[in-house]
């Protein structure tokens, strides 16, 4: 080994990531400007950890030398997902996107605006799926359309970086991070951005980012795409090669116009001829996310929709009471057991829809969130920093932190916790969570001879049901809105009422990859005799499905007008299917038979926060054989 390689090693060895990161403190003060700082964790490990030396001339020509494929390769990993949700092929496609950017040497030199930008990315959840360090000539630039800054107008100039990226609303949150190329309005208007912060003029930009679609792929093809060579040779590449987190797939052979009808004789042998794809992308897993009894059940929306913002589908949720055995399989760190599973000695029964129980004051249920995305695990820290911004953006942290009696930094651990999914660790939890009541087992006198709750100055529950792909993108803001805004002032005839203000109590919500005919039946908003009704009956039984259960004093009113006067984000429904987006059940008698069909009477966790009418109920009738029982 030569003396330079020996002074590498030794460098590598004795070197931790800590010490060469000397501009740490300024990155953690850039990112303290968000709501909830995603600070970078340095581990203080030595480079040997995960760097190596290899002096054999050989792989290096193997690593840097061979051109680039035509191709994507998905690298399948050992992310697994639960087979009876939706299909694995057609969830999770949240308006996925791909991004791409040219980052000058301008950004380069500064060691802090590339791990700014980075740090920024990995916040924001997306993947990078390409990433090449390129020496391009000038005349590069011109057949591209890039405006690149003045040093790349030498022969031999500086390195540029493409790099590119995927995920949902790709495009608008890598602008975002970016910020305008006019860096005297980026600090106006994107004070934050990496332009604002590292940029110097305009003539002097930091980065390209293409906008439009023809553009993008243009680019795309033009940075990370194959080329064929000069004796006609077409290097098809590889769709998806074989390698440790692949599985075998077909390969596509190489092809030469002289012998295009000609197979090789070898696979193995075209297999060294196929160059590697340089631009990749991940197969889906699930992760399990766990809100502890500190999230009340009004943020539940929130939860939902900034996991579906950051490209998280949503494949199944619960309410349960986590046992110290299920938090210990969870992975829940000891310190932070008592906060997911609360001392159940001193609680009252929940009161339940169908039955009149008052409900605990203290809470003990945590919400189960099965959730799916490309790469899942890789984004759990983003996700979870995430949530905690989203709630300190609303004004909620405040509330837990009071509910927890804590007064020191409130820890994403404390609110929320997430796993891998394996089929062990479901069933450990109670097994599928899209679970219904065997409809042959409800008796007929539970749908018949019941009182309900029309009169508008009564408490009522209603059920509100989200069908269809375009409708699940909304359907956590569209809930969010109705249990954060659906209250106002109520002009009522009773003095008791009257200046009360009355939100909604979210007792139950389940996610169903499909309804059965049964079902749809009680959902569908239409008549029989309505030429949209068999319509609307095979749509919400080839649709995913989210059922709230929501209760307040004069429901169907208040919940009908504020359904008018929401819009859905991004919305693009067809006439036919429009009114099936959000399916409120009609009457009291509708709401119950659907409860029926979908829920159990265990499924029913009551808000006592979010019920003001709760002191003014009588109280619960004792029964003698329930005495002695916690």
């Amino acid at each position: 080994m030569s003396l330079f390689h020996q002074q590498v090693s030794m460098f590598l060895s004795q070197t931790s990531l800590l010490d060469v990161i000397w501009w740490k403190a300024q990155l953690d003060s850039h990112m303290q400007n968000q709501s909830y700082p995603f600070l970078p964790e340095i581990p203080p490990i030595h480079f040997s950890h995960f760097a190596t030396l290899n002096s054999d001339s050989m792989a290096l020509e193997k690593a840097f030398a061979l051109p680039a494929g035509f191709y994507w390769q998905t690298v399948e990993t050992d992310e697994k997902y639960f087979p009876s949700s939706s299909d694995i092929r057609e969830s999770s496609n949240m308006d996925s996107e791909v991004a791409m950017a040219l980052l000058f040497e301008t950004l380069l030199r500064s060691p802090l605006a590339v791990h700014h930008t980075l740090q920024l990315i990995l916040a924001s959840g997306l993947d990078i799926c390409g990433f090449r360090l390129l020496y391009p000539q000038p005349d590069m630039f011109f057949s591209s359309t890039v405006t690149p800054p003045s040093c790349y107008t030498q022969e031999k100039g500086p390195s540029v970086l493409a790099l590119s990226l995927r995920g949902p609303r790709a495009r608008g949150i890598l602008q975002d991070i970016m910020g305008p190329s006019d860096v005297q309005l980026a600090r106006v208007t994107d004070c934050r951005s990496i332009s604002a912060i590292y940029g110097s003029s305009r003539s002097e930009p930091l980065a390209y980012l293409p906008h439009m679609d023809s553009r993008v792929h243009r680019e795309l093809c033009f940075w990370f795409g194959g080329r064929v060579s000069c004796d006609g040779t077409l290097h098809g590449g590889v769709p998806n090669p074989v390698g440790e987190c692949s599985k075998p797939r077909l390969p596509r052979p190489s092809l030469h116009k002289a012998d295009a009808d000609q197979e090789p004789s070898n696979l193995q042998d075209a297999t060294a001829l196929w160059p590697p794809a340089a631009l990749v992308s991940t197969t889906k897993g699930d992760i399990i996310l766990v809100a502890s009894p500190a999230v009340p059940p009004h943020i539940y929306g929130l939860v939902i929709s900034t996991c579906t913002q950051r490209g998280f589908a949503l494949q199944g949720t619960k309410q349960l009471q986590l046992s110290p055995k299920q938090a210990h399989v969870l992975g829940v760190p000891a310190s932070q057991v008592t906060v997911f599973c609360p001392s159940m000695a001193s609680c009252i029964p929940e009161r339940s829809l169908l039955e009149d129980k008052l409900p605990s004051q203290t809470r003990l249920h945590c919400l189960a969130l099965l959730l799916r995305k490309e790469n899942a695990s890789h984004h759990v820290s983003a996700l979870l920093k995430g949530l905690m911004s989203a709630l300190a953006e609303k004004g909620f942290l405040e509330d837990i932190q009071s509910s927890l009696h804590s007064h020191a930094e409130l820890e994403p651990s404390l609110c929320f916790h997430a796993v891998p999914y394996t089929d062990s660790l479901l069933q450990e939890l109670g097994g599928n969570f899209s679970v219904v009541p065997d409809p042959s087992n409800i008796p007929l006198e539970v749908l018949h001879s019941r009182m309900y709750a029309s009169e508008p100055e009564m408490e009522q529950v209603v059920l509100l049901t989200f069908t269809g792909k375009e409708a699940m993108k909304s359907a956590g803001s569209v809930l969010h809105q109705i249990l954060a805004l659906g209250y106002r002032k109520q002009h009522a005839q009773t003095p008791v009422l009257e200046d009360l203000d009355l939100p909604f109590e979210l007792l139950t919500l389940k996610w169903l990859p499909c309804l059965t005919r049964i079902q749809a039946k009680e959902t569908t908003p239409f008549e029989v005799g309505d030429k949209r009704w068999q319509t609307s009956i095979d749509a919400l039984m080839s649709s995913p499905a989210l059922i709230c259960v929501l209760r307040r004093i004069g429901a169907f009113v208040v919940l009908a007008d504020i359904l008018k006067t929401l819009t859905p984000h991004n919305s693009k429904v067809s006439s036919g299917s429009g009114s099936l987006s959000r399916v409120m059940s009609s009457t009291p008698e509708t709401a119950f038979r659907q409860a029926a069909l979908f829920f159990t009477e265990k499924d029913f966790v009551g808000d006592p926060k979010r019920r003001p009418a709760l002191k003014y109920l009588p109280p619960p009738p004792q029964h003698p054989q329930s005495e002695g029982k916690t």
